[in-house]
């Protein structure tokens, strides 16, 4: 998923709009200082995919369940 820079943005704000940290923004489109982005540039956002409404596209563990034991 790509997101491009609106004017007041900030990667922090970017950041928590996709739910990821600061660091993985700034890693995943190679910024060396994170206050210097601007408007109109296009970001990678990591660990999001383009279907399901910017869900992560990790998905969490499925649930385990403990079988309840019988008495006999």
């Amino acid at each position: 998923v790509r997101h491009v820079v609106q004017s007041g943005e900030s990667l922090g704000t970017i950041a928590r709009r996709y739910q990821v940290t600061v660091g993985e923004l700034a890693a995943a489109n190679s910024i060396t200082d994170p206050a210097k982005i601007r408007a109109g540039q296009s970001l990678v956002i990591p660990g999001f995919h383009a279907v399901g409404n910017n869900r992560p596209a990790t998905t969490p563990a499925p649930a385990t369940t403990t079988p309840a034991s019988t008495a006999a």
